[in-house]
């Protein structure tokens, strides 16, 4: 009934008829001519500033995934007047992401659920694992760019009596759900050659 606001929803399995397993977001980006006469917001976006977003995103995405625990791929697609479905354009994801791999990236989620005393009252818990992400370029002018990263990711959680555990407790005072854990991944190998070093250092108890 509402095909101007609903069509965009229609993807990835999405039909807007029956149950869907996923989340979808519409993000209302304004064009220059909708953005001066908008009430809520002035801010436009061209074409070529979604493209750089998006490129950005691609780029950035093996470092948005390195402490996550569950998402294991990121793809961007684009949807051009007259093609039927999406077409994808970026890749960044876990290269082959076992069972072992996602007990790890979830580990200190299960220490959080379990009763005692597999709580953080047991002590410090550590955990060292290693990741392998491959990016790649399907469409468009750089085309075939492929991009292998290699990372040995060390992950630490606190007692709830170390100084850390007892900092995380006190922030419920400020409405903040905090967890005393900490996570440091570093660059092994990659087809770029960059070395880098990603930390984290709290991470909020609701993701």
């Amino acid at each position: 009934m509402y095909k101007d606001q609903f069509t965009p929803y229609c993807a990835f399995g999405c039909d807007m008829e029956s149950p869907y397993s996923g989340t979808l977001f519409r993000f209302p980006l304004r064009s220059e001519q909708q953005a001066a006469v908008s009430r809520l917001s002035r801010q436009s976006y061209s074409e070529e500033d979604m493209s750089n977003l998006l490129y950005e995103l691609y780029v950035e995405g093996v470092s948005a995934m390195l402490f996550l625990k569950n998402v294991e791929v990121i793809e961007v697609h684009e949807w051009h007047a007259g093609m039927s479905k999406p077409q994808q354009v970026y890749s960044c994801r876990i290269n082959t992401p076992t069972s072992e791999i996602r007990w790890h990236r979830q580990a200190f989620s299960r220490i959080l659920r379990a009763p005692p005393p597999a709580t953080l009252d047991a002590g410090n818990h550590n955990d060292v694992y290693s990741l392998e992400f491959i990016s790649e370029v399907l469409t468009g002018s750089q085309q075939g760019e492929k991009r292998i990263e290699s990372f040995l990711i060390a992950q630490c959680m606190g007692a709830a009596g170390s100084r850390i555990g007892v900092f995380a407790k006190s922030a419920k005072n400020f409405d903040l759900h905090l967890v005393p854990w900490a996570s440091v991944a570093a660059k092994l190998s990659s087809t770029d050659q960059k070395v880098e070093f990603h930390y984290l250092w709290y991470n909020q108890h609701a993701l």
